[in-house]
């Protein structure tokens, strides 16, 4: 089991800046069990770079092609289109 404070060190130990910018392409169940699950990694990650660092992640709102996902002439709301990209850029 590990934490957000534990795996805020680890990104540092990695090579994680403060003020860095980071696209983190991400897989939760790889990092194994996390307490806090998701949330505990972005909190880790915007720890790591800190207040002035940017946090950025892969985001589609659709499985599947995009030809098809326009077909359907979706309404997309940032703040309430889910991420089909997984936990972490969900939590984001």
């Amino acid at each position: 089991m590990i934490g957000r404070a534990q795996l805020a060190e680890q990104f540092l130990e990695l090579g994680l800046t403060k003020g860095a910018s980071v696209l983190v392409h991400s897989s939760l169940k790889s990092l194994g069990w996390v307490q806090g699950g998701a949330d505990a990694v972005v909190g880790a990650l915007t720890d790591a770079v800190g207040p002035e660092g940017t946090v950025m992640v892969p985001n589609l709102p659709f499985r599947g092609t995009l030809t098809r996902y326009l077909e359907t002439q979706p309404t997309f709301d940032v703040r309430s289109t889910p991420s089909l990209m997984g936990a972490i850029t969900e939590a984001l």
